[in-house]
């Protein structure tokens, strides 16, 4: 049976990414919702914590980090031209 799990948001399951158990992330067909908020990438994960089922969920993540920073190289982009002004 899938289940669903938590990450922030009203019933959360996980504090924040680095909480997700080993267990939760190798057990198969879960789904992990990750609600808005800010998060510390989880530098500490390795292939082999996943079940190769799972590689989207890394895939997802990893590319969560990617988007969050391009949002901040932007966001500094934009105060250098703002103080050049």
């Amino acid at each position: 049976m899938a289940l669903v799990y938590n990450i922030g948001g009203p019933n959360s399951n996980f504090a924040d990414l680095n909480s997700i158990d080993s267990t939760t992330l190798t057990q198969g067909n879960n789904t992990i919702q990750i609600y808005p908020g800010t998060y510390t990438a989880p530098t500490n994960l390795v292939a082999t914590d996943i079940h190769s089922k799972e590689w989207v969920i890394v895939t997802m993540l990893l590319f969560l980090v990617i988007q969050l920073l391009a949002c901040l190289l932007l966001t500094l982009q934009l105060v250098q031209l703002l103080l050049k002004i």
